[in-house]
């Protein structure tokens, strides 16, 4: 995977479903639905950082 970061959010999660947007342009949207991905990452309890890689494109 290679790019660059266009948006970038911090949302503190707990459990259970949770919803949150990051705004974008026209442009940056259709960019994300030709080629784009989401990499998710977050600390465990035991202070392990984990990360995934989503791809969003159509």
């Amino acid at each position: 995977m290679s790019g660059h970061l266009v948006k970038q959010a911090t949302q503190q999660v707990t459990r259970g479903v949770q919803h949150w947007t990051i705004p974008l342009t026209a442009t940056q949207r259709q960019q994300l639905k030709d080629r784009g991905h989401l990499l998710i990452s977050y600390e465990t309890t035991k202070n392990e950082v984990q990360a995934f890689d989503l791809s969003v494109a159509r």
